[in-house]
Protein backbone atom coordinates (compact mmCIF):
# COMPACT_ATOMS: atom_id res chain seq x y z
CA UNK A 1 0.00 0.00 0.00
CA UNK A 2 1.48 3.33 -1.05
CA UNK A 3 1.61 6.04 1.59
CA UNK A 4 0.03 9.30 0.38
CA UNK A 5 1.46 12.58 1.61
CA UNK A 6 -0.01 16.04 1.10
CA UNK A 7 2.08 17.76 -1.56
CA UNK A 8 1.70 21.17 0.07
CA UNK A 9 3.09 19.78 3.32
CA UNK A 10 6.16 18.54 1.49
CA UNK A 11 7.29 21.89 0.23
CA UNK A 12 6.54 24.35 2.94
CA UNK A 13 8.38 25.49 5.99
CA UNK A 14 6.44 26.50 9.03
CA UNK A 15 7.80 30.03 9.38
CA UNK A 16 6.20 30.37 12.80
CA UNK A 17 8.25 27.57 14.33
CA UNK A 18 11.10 27.64 11.82
CA UNK A 19 10.79 23.86 11.38
CA UNK A 20 10.37 21.99 8.16
CA UNK A 21 6.95 20.45 7.77
CA UNK A 22 8.33 17.62 5.68
CA UNK A 23 10.98 14.98 5.57
CA UNK A 24 14.01 15.20 3.32
CA UNK A 25 13.19 15.63 -0.35
CA UNK A 26 16.28 13.67 -1.49
CA UNK A 27 14.27 10.48 -1.75
CA UNK A 28 10.67 9.60 -1.05
CA UNK A 29 9.67 6.10 0.00
CA UNK A 30 6.90 4.38 -1.91
CA UNK A 31 7.31 1.01 -0.33
CA UNK A 32 4.75 -1.72 -0.53
CA UNK A 33 4.73 -4.69 1.84
CA UNK A 34 6.13 -6.96 -0.88
CA UNK A 35 8.50 -4.61 -2.73
CA UNK A 36 10.13 -1.79 -0.79
CA UNK A 37 12.08 0.74 -2.87
CA UNK A 38 12.99 4.37 -2.99
CA UNK A 39 12.30 6.69 -5.90
CA UNK A 40 13.84 10.01 -6.78
CA UNK A 41 12.09 13.24 -5.94
CA UNK A 42 11.70 13.97 -9.64
CA UNK A 43 10.01 10.62 -10.26
CA UNK A 44 7.75 11.16 -7.27
CA UNK A 45 6.79 14.66 -8.46
CA UNK A 46 6.06 13.31 -11.93
CA UNK A 47 3.76 10.67 -10.47
CA UNK A 48 2.00 13.24 -8.31
CA UNK A 49 1.61 15.54 -11.31
CA UNK A 50 -0.08 12.73 -13.25
CA UNK A 51 -2.44 12.04 -10.35
CA UNK A 52 -3.46 15.70 -10.05
CA UNK A 53 -3.97 15.90 -13.83
CA UNK A 54 -6.30 12.89 -13.62
CA UNK A 55 -8.16 14.47 -10.71
CA UNK A 56 -8.64 17.70 -12.66
CA UNK A 57 -10.06 15.79 -15.63
CA UNK A 58 -12.82 14.59 -13.31
CA UNK A 59 -13.10 17.67 -11.08
CA UNK A 60 -11.84 20.66 -13.11
CA UNK A 61 -12.81 23.15 -10.38
CA UNK A 62 -10.90 21.44 -7.57
CA UNK A 63 -8.92 24.38 -6.18
CA UNK A 64 -6.55 22.31 -4.05
CA UNK A 65 -5.59 20.15 -7.05
CA UNK A 66 -4.74 23.27 -9.06
CA UNK A 67 -2.75 24.60 -6.11
CA UNK A 68 -0.84 21.36 -5.59
CA UNK A 69 -0.15 21.04 -9.29
CA UNK A 70 1.16 24.62 -9.19
CA UNK A 71 3.47 23.64 -6.32
CA UNK A 72 4.79 20.68 -8.28
CA UNK A 73 5.48 22.86 -11.33
CA UNK A 74 7.11 25.51 -9.13
CA UNK A 75 9.45 22.91 -7.60
CA UNK A 76 10.33 21.68 -11.09
CA UNK A 77 11.17 25.22 -12.17
CA UNK A 78 8.21 25.37 -14.57
CA UNK A 79 7.16 28.85 -13.48
CA UNK A 80 4.75 29.63 -16.33
CA UNK A 81 2.84 26.39 -15.75
CA UNK A 82 2.89 26.98 -12.02
CA UNK A 83 1.50 30.48 -12.50
CA UNK A 84 -1.24 29.16 -14.79
CA UNK A 85 -2.38 26.64 -12.15
CA UNK A 86 -2.41 29.25 -9.37
CA UNK A 87 -4.37 31.63 -11.60
CA UNK A 88 -6.93 28.90 -12.30
CA UNK A 89 -7.28 28.39 -8.54
CA UNK A 90 -8.10 32.07 -7.92
CA UNK A 91 -10.44 32.18 -10.94
CA UNK A 92 -12.41 29.35 -9.34
CA UNK A 93 -12.16 30.79 -5.82
CA UNK A 94 -11.56 34.58 -6.02
CA UNK A 95 -11.21 34.95 -2.25
CA UNK A 96 -8.40 32.39 -2.04
CA UNK A 97 -5.61 34.29 -0.26
CA UNK A 98 -3.16 31.39 -0.57
CA UNK A 99 -3.66 31.43 -4.34
CA UNK A 100 -2.65 35.08 -4.55
CA UNK A 101 0.29 34.42 -2.25
CA UNK A 102 1.42 31.61 -4.55
CA UNK A 103 1.04 33.85 -7.60
CA UNK A 104 3.17 36.45 -5.85
CA UNK A 105 5.81 33.81 -5.13
CA UNK A 106 6.04 32.92 -8.82
CA UNK A 107 6.32 36.56 -9.84
CA UNK A 108 9.02 37.10 -7.24
CA UNK A 109 10.95 34.10 -8.56
CA UNK A 110 10.61 35.56 -12.06
CA UNK A 111 12.01 38.88 -10.71
CA UNK A 112 8.75 40.67 -11.54
CA UNK A 113 8.59 42.45 -8.20
CA UNK A 114 5.75 44.86 -9.01
CA UNK A 115 3.43 41.99 -9.96
CA UNK A 116 4.57 40.08 -6.88
CA UNK A 117 3.71 43.05 -4.67
CA UNK A 118 0.26 43.33 -6.25
CA UNK A 119 -0.40 39.63 -5.63
CA UNK A 120 0.82 39.66 -2.03
CA UNK A 121 -1.27 42.78 -1.35
CA UNK A 122 -4.33 41.04 -2.79
CA UNK A 123 -3.68 38.12 -0.44
CA UNK A 124 -3.60 40.61 2.45
CA UNK A 125 -6.83 42.28 1.30
CA UNK A 126 -8.48 38.88 1.65
CA UNK A 127 -6.68 37.92 4.85
CA UNK A 128 -4.96 40.81 6.67
CA UNK A 129 -3.45 38.32 9.15
CA UNK A 130 -1.56 36.36 6.49
CA UNK A 131 1.89 36.52 8.10
CA UNK A 132 3.70 34.92 5.18
CA UNK A 133 2.37 37.57 2.77
CA UNK A 134 3.52 40.34 5.12
CA UNK A 135 6.95 38.74 5.32
CA UNK A 136 7.20 38.32 1.54
CA UNK A 137 6.34 42.00 1.10
CA UNK A 138 8.94 42.97 3.69
CA UNK A 139 11.63 41.12 1.74
CA UNK A 140 10.59 42.64 -1.59
CA UNK A 141 10.38 46.14 -0.19
CA UNK A 142 13.83 45.68 1.33
CA UNK A 143 15.16 44.57 -2.07
CA UNK A 144 13.57 47.63 -3.65
CA UNK A 145 15.09 49.84 -0.91
CA UNK A 146 11.63 50.90 0.27
CA UNK A 147 12.66 50.52 3.87
CA UNK A 148 9.64 52.13 5.55
CA UNK A 149 7.32 49.64 3.86
CA UNK A 150 9.71 46.78 4.59
CA UNK A 151 9.71 47.67 8.30
CA UNK A 152 5.92 47.97 8.38
CA UNK A 153 5.44 44.50 6.91
CA UNK A 154 8.18 42.73 8.84
CA UNK A 155 6.79 44.16 12.08
CA UNK A 156 3.32 42.94 11.15
CA UNK A 157 4.64 39.47 10.28
CA UNK A 158 6.38 39.33 13.66
CA UNK A 159 3.24 40.40 15.50
CA UNK A 160 1.40 37.58 13.75
CA UNK A 161 3.87 35.05 15.14
CA UNK A 162 6.20 34.52 12.24
CA UNK A 163 9.83 33.64 12.88
CA UNK A 164 11.81 36.50 11.34
CA UNK A 165 15.24 36.43 9.75
CA UNK A 166 17.55 38.09 12.28
CA UNK A 167 19.87 39.24 9.48
CA UNK A 168 17.02 41.09 7.77
CA UNK A 169 15.99 42.64 11.07
CA UNK A 170 19.56 43.79 11.62
CA UNK A 171 19.76 45.30 8.13
CA UNK A 172 16.52 47.22 8.72
CA UNK A 173 17.58 48.47 12.16
CA UNK A 174 19.29 51.61 10.84
CA UNK A 175 16.14 52.64 8.94
CA UNK A 176 13.88 52.68 12.00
Amino acid sequence: MQKLISISALFTEDRRSGKKKSQSMKRRSTSTPSSPRLISTWEWLTREEAEYQKTLQIYPNYVEAHTNLGIIFFRQGLLDQSLAEYQKAVEIKPEYAKGYYNIGSVYRQKKNLDEAITSFQKALEINPKYAEAHYALAVIYYEKEEFKSAIEHIDQAGKLGMVLDPKLLERLKSYR
